[in-house]
């Protein structure tokens, strides 16, 4: 059990946030500065002494008092953050922004928190919104033949600059391959162009489906949110503008491109960027408190076996990527996609 003293607490219901002061006593932080050393000396790799094996006043004079008592610190909210959240804070939003106050080897810890708390949305009837957007289906366009041509066609110029991929121009009829037998096999579309052409326009099928699915849950979606209550707390706003910031980048790095030449030739400033996403951040952040919300009220949840399946196949193409992050994404995701497959059958 966490041992420490509440000093003081403010709450902020204007920002949705709460800071809270507390105090470690000396003997907890003692507790905790054992461990700290004894983990560090095994960690640690000093010459002239075995990995594992360095006595705890080398390790003290090697990274000093106030490395160790830092990494005192870190070792304590490691242990403690978890049961200090469910104490003090139980509807926090995110993991606090910790300060330290007062931290001084031989004396008590102080440690102040700031915890962005759950917004207070009141969402509207979704149930009766989405209803009434579902009674506006449309019908999937059929696929016309013109369609399925340009399609092929498609297939086949990309083909050709498969083959050759440092071709510039735009492949000419005759340097596109027969529309055969043998093309359809190669491109894995059947045994046969009949049964290649069956399989495309399937594929086009599935994308006006697709595509009027999408529309019906954006639709969905603007209802609902048209019709929601409450601020977005800053927190959750600017983590989305980050997020749209890490998507810029990858997509400008796909392109060839440094984000510094892209911002140059757009002549804007990273500050610009962050101005014009705000509304569209908070849009994105008040979706997923909904979405949130909507899978709780419903005891929506992701089956587990689709989690671990996406889990393994996404932690076999990215042998580096942090298991629990990656878990926490997966779960959101799969979460959201039973939010709405719930809403479009209403």
């Amino acid at each position: 059990m966490a041992k420490y003293t509440v000093k003081k607490t403010t709450d902020k219901p204007e920002k949705r946030a709460r800071v809270v002061e507390i105090e470690i006593p000396t003997d907890e932080v003692d507790n905790f500065e054992k461990k700290a050393v004894k983990s560090l000396s095994e960690k640690a790799d000093i010459q002239g002494f075995r990995k594992g094996h360095i006595p705890s006043q080398v390790i003290v004079e090697k990274i000093g008092k106030a490395g160790i008592l830092e990494e005192t610190i870190n070792l304590w909210l490691k242990e403690n953050i978890k049961e200090f959240i469910e104490k003090e804070a139980p509807d926090a939003l995110i993991m606090p922004q910790v300060s330290v106050t007062k931290a001084v080897p031989g004396n008590p810890v102080e440690l102040s928190f700031l915890i962005s708390l759950r917004p207070d949305l009141k969402i509207p009837d979704y149930k009766k919104i989405s209803a009434d957007k579902n009674k506006k289906r449309e019908t999937p366009a059929e696929v016309t033949d013109k369609e399925l041509d340009e399609a092929i066609l498609r297939l086949r110029k990309y083909a050709v600059r498969a083959i050759n991929p440092t071709i510039q121009t735009e492949p000419k009829d005759e340097e596109l391959p027969p529309l055969n037998d043998q093309f359809a096999e190669a491109v894995g579309g059947g045994k046969t162009v009949a049964e290649l052409k069956e399989r495309i326009k399937k594929d086009l099928e599935n994308e006006n489906k697709n595509r009027l699915r999408e529309k019906r849950r954006l639709a969905i979606l603007e209802g609902i949110l048209e019709k929601t209550e409450g601020a977005i707390p800053d927190v959750l706003i600017d983590y989305e503008i980050e997020r749209m910031e890490t998507e810029l980048e990858s997509d400008v790095q796909r392109m060839g491109l440094k984000m510094e030449d892209y911002l140059k030739n757009a002549k804007k400033t990273h500050e610009d960027l962050h101005k014009e996403w705000r509304a569209p951040a908070e849009k994105r952040a008040k979706i997923n408190l909904i979405l949130a919300e909507i899978k709780k009220l419903e005891k929506l949840e992701a089956e587990k076996e689709k989690i671990e399946h996406e889990l393994k196949h996404l932690a076999e193409h990215h042998k580096d990527i942090d298991q629990e992050q990656a878990r926490a994404y997966i779960e959101r995701m799969l979460g959201n996609e039973k939010v709405f497959e719930f809403l479009e059958n209403l």
